[in-house]
């Protein structure tokens, strides 16, 4: 009995620590491939916008805020990726054109013509 009951109690961590790391893996590799969209070369920057359009709808509330922010190589990057990552963007950009900042919403609507909605 005691077994039985180490067993399924055991089995309930397990599966909550896999989801656990399950969840954390995307965002802390979103994390580091929007670092890298500020890398020194070219191909670093490109090569952090196809992982980040690769990783695909989890990616795009993280790239809206990284669209918003300072930062001009993390925003073209950003921008860069949801446009490849398409239709699954385009409710988050849509819900962004009422954001404060003109120069936000002007890059928002050539994002949405770039992935072919108006």
């Amino acid at each position: 009995m005691t077994t039985i009951f180490l067993n399924r109690i055991f089995g309930v961590f397990a599966a909550a620590m896999l989801l656990v790391s399950v969840s954390c893996k995307p965002t802390s590799a979103i994390d580091a491939a929007i670092e890298q969209l500020d890398a020194t070369t070219p191909e670093a920057r490109g090569a952090a916008v196809d992982k980040l359009a690769a990783l695909g709808a989890p990616a795009v509330p993280a790239l809206i805020v990284a669209l918003k922010g300072n930062n001009e190589n993390i925003r073209h990057g950003a921008g860069q990726a949801l446009v490849k990552i398409g239709a699954p963007a385009v409710a988050p950009l849509k819900a962004a054109l009422n954001d404060s900042d003109e120069s936000t919403r002007q890059t928002v609507k050539q994002l949405l013509e770039e992935i072919g909605t108006k």
